[in-house]
């Protein structure tokens, strides 16, 4: 029906109107004029509403509402299911509170944790006990600690220690008076105190620093780990070469 209805009106836009249909066209706009000239309109029409008319009007329609809330009251009382949804939202916010709270304590943690040392320094000294000085030195040794000593110089100075005062044969971490471990953790630098044994005979104390990068420890001072006689070994009697 409005594609037929469309369809009229354009048609009836596209039609040229002849010459007659003007003149009667014209004639009929002026019967119009007239009539409407002759029609009675009220005053608010005209001129508008004035106060008096325009405050009646309100208080009729403010006396219609308060008889139509009068005939249906409105129940203001909460419903459970009121209670019950602002029970559930206060509990979700207080849910969702707690998690983002142990979220970011976790976060912090993690990120301000720092790596246990002592299990580098047991590679250290298995390395030690195995005679593994190359990979001990790729491994283990930081960038610092490669510059102060070749690879060459030290892998001479730590056979020369084996030949002196014999392999590493035990080594353990120190205690203190009241039973705990000598680890002592600084910022980015940790110390860890060893008693090691060499042979069957030979005892002395080595204290190893370490210092961490990029969340690794990597040895930064040897101490008394190849030189026992720094951490209270006897030094090896000389020996004559004829």
């Amino acid at each position: 029906m409005r594609e037929r209805n469309r369809r009229a009106m354009v048609a009836a836009k596209s039609r040229r109107a002849s010459p007659r249909e003007l003149r009667e066209a014209k004639d009929r706009i002026k019967e119009l004029a007239e009539e409407m000239k002759e029609m009675s309109l009220r005053r608010e029409t005209v001129k508008g509403e004035d106060r008096e008319s325009r405050y009646g009007r309100v208080l009729r329609i403010r006396a219609m509402r308060e008889q139509f809330e009068y005939n249906h009251p409105y129940n203001k009382r909460p419903h459970a299911n009121s209670l019950l949804l602002a029970l559930v939202m206060f509990a979700a916010s207080f849910a969702l509170c707690s998690f983002m709270a142990g979220g970011a304590y976790v976060a912090v943690n993690f990120i301000t944790s720092k790596p246990d040392p002592a299990p580098v320094g047991d590679s250290f000294w298995t390395s030690i006990e195995k005679q593994d000085y190359n990979n001990l030195y790729a491994d283990y040794f930081s960038t610092s600690l490669r510059v102060v000593n070749s690879k060459d110089v030290f892998v001479v100075d730590a056979g020369k220690a084996d030949q002196d005062y014999g392999t590493v044969s035990a080594y353990t971490l120190a205690k203190d008076p009241s039973g705990k471990t000598q680890v002592t953790i600084q910022g980015s630098t940790a110390t860890l105190v060893y008693n090691v044994t060499r042979g069957s005979k030979v005892h002395y104390t080595s204290t190893l620093t370490l210092q961490l990068t990029a969340g690794t420890w990597f040895v930064a001072d040897l101490g008394a780990a190849i030189a026992p006689q720094l951490g209270g070994a006897q030094a090896p009697p000389a020996t004559v070469t004829p």
